[in-house]
């Protein structure tokens, strides 16, 4: 896939379906949402706790990597070659073994170069980005959606993933998304849950005040499934038809601040998305996150009574 042309232009157009999704700030309401998916593969968990200050700054790894997506997006070739460098930089100095708690997965050797983890984390932002700009801007049509993986396509290959590795249409990467989510790739083991626990209850005093909105969202957020033949990986798994209650709410405040003329943030109609989360919660405790909804659970008395006063 070819990404040359002179340092001055961009990589994509301005009227590109990228550059029109990722401009949107909404995205950075499902930054938790991407990072719990990445680390839910115990090969990216065992990297990021073995090879980062994750503890001190749960949210800088993140930054970094869409700091990086920003540059190739929105800046001249030259500087966004600089930011893909930086990244790589740091990716090459990632590699290990998986510790021998992680279960199945203890003794694997990983690389934060390896084709498959760049797929997975690089699938995670997309998948993110496209579920944020639906429930948070406007719904995209299926010919917006299509053009904006294809604009994705492009993302990957400058990020390092091989053209044998890229899904060829939309179709195939939410086919592979799922299959990643039923498989038994993702497992949240002692790193991923510790590393959990720091994304939503960061130290940094900053993330505090928004802290219990931002569990509940990312919650709500995050993929789910509705299981009878698995507990921890394996087929049999279809989306959780309440899923679709987040959206509604979502609609219903995009329609309340279209009608009252004003551009601010989503969620001003918290009740709904506690509500979802609340369930989604227990979806997650039932099924393949039980992980993360072991974290997500504590003090959600707490934060709901903060919340809805």
């Amino acid at each position: 896939m070819s990404t040359d042309s002179s340092d001055c232009a961009g990589y994509f157009a301005r009227d590109s379906m990228i550059w029109r999704v990722n401009r949107e700030m909404a995205l950075l309401l499902v930054g938790g949402r991407a990072l719990l998916m990445q680390l839910a593969h115990p090969k990216v968990a065992a990297g990021v706790a073995e090879h980062s200050r994750f503890q001190e700054d749960p949210f800088r790894r993140l930054h970094r990597t869409m700091s990086a997506m920003w540059s190739i997006v929105f800046d001249a070739q030259g500087q966004a070659r600089a930011a893909l460098d930086g990244v790589t930089k740091v990716h090459g100095r990632v590699h290990g073994v998986v510790p021998a708690d992680e279960g199945t997965w203890g003794g694997a050797p990983y690389d934060a170069l390896d084709q498959e983890l760049l797929l997975w984390v690089h699938a995670t932002l997309i998948d993110s980005a496209l579920v944020a700009y639906d429930l948070f801007v406007t719904p995209m049509a299926e010919a917006e959606r299509e053009a904006y993986y294809n604009d994705s396509k492009k993302l990957a290959s400058l990020f390092g993933i091989a053209d044998e590795h890229i899904l060829n249409s939309l179709g195939d990467f939410n086919a592979y998304v799922a299959r990643m989510i039923a498989s038994s790739a993702i497992a949240a083991g002692p790193a991923a849950r510790s590393l959990a626990h720091d994304v939503l209850y960061p130290r940094q005093w900053i993330f505090k005040p928004g802290g219990p909105l931002f569990r509940f969202v990312t919650a709500g957020l995050l993929p789910e499934m509705e299981c009878s033949t698995r507990k921890n990986s394996g087929p049999g798994c279809t989306r959780d038809p309440h899923n679709a209650a987040i959206g509604a709410c979502a609609a219903a405040d995009r329609a309340e601040r279209a009608r009252r003329g004003k551009s601010s943030p989503a969620l001003t109609r918290q009740a709904c998305f506690f509500r979802h989360a609340e369930h989604k919660i227990e979806v997650l405790n039932r099924h393949a996150g039980r992980a993360f909804a072991e974290i997500v659970k504590p003090g959600y008395e707490q934060d709901m009574a903060g919340l809805m006063r």
